[in-house]
């Protein structure tokens, strides 16, 4: 059954019609984002669009999520439209190129870059405070799952919810954060080792 599935995403992955950044507008630069340096935003590809006037954050060769500046509504976009954000995982191409066997799983595009920023690379998003069926199958190569999700109500449903329709299917691990809101708050490696993991 699970070479089934992965034969059936590696057929969708070869028919998926790539998508073309340009579509965004005009593409700025940018140096600083937040507590993110240049050399992270660079390495995720990030610009800003000035069509768009928002961030934009590519997600492989198949769209693109894109973070308003300032309070523009809504937060986030995505693109193309009917980008199906429950079947893919932000980030997931570059763990598996780098043959890792654990994988921190957080809510999202930012914690990515928040942590790859400390040093730890195996991390991938799901865009937003939950984890879906499509998503635990693509993860079914790796030895064990990370849950790292907010530390607050709806990040700590998230994980009760995953670990119970999800604990007989893979290897589900828990960082439990100390003060701290979410990933992105944690401003050292040092800090995040103080993290336990259970």
């Amino acid at each position: 059954e699970i070479n089934r599935w992965l034969n059936y995403i590696d057929k969708k992955e070869e028919e998926q019609e790539k998508y073309n950044l340009y579509k965004v507008g005009t593409r700025v630069k940018i140096n600083r984002y937040r507590h993110l340096t240049k050399e992270t935003l660079e390495h995720f590809n990030v610009f800003f669009s000035k069509s768009y006037c928002r961030i934009v954050f590519p997600i492989d060769n198949i769209g693109a999520s894109l973070r308003a500046y300032k309070d523009a509504k809504p937060k986030w976009l995505h693109v193309p439209k009917g980008l199906k954000t429950g079947q893919i995982l932000y980030n997931l191409q570059e763990v598996i190129s780098l043959g890792y066997r654990e994988v921190f799983i957080v809510e999202g595009i930012i914690d990515v870059l928040s942590l790859y920023q400390l040093g730890i690379k195996n991390v991938v998003c799901t865009f937003g405070a939950r984890i879906t069926e499509q998503q635990i199958r693509l993860l079914m190569n790796f030895d064990t799952i990370i849950l790292a999700f907010d530390n607050d109500e709806t990040g700590q449903y998230a994980i009760r919810k995953a670990i119970e329709n999800y604990k007989y299917l893979i290897n589900i691990k828990v960082l439990i954060l100390n003060e701290q809101k979410d990933v992105g708050e944690i401003k050292t490696i040092e800090e995040f080792k103080e993290c336990k993991i259970v």
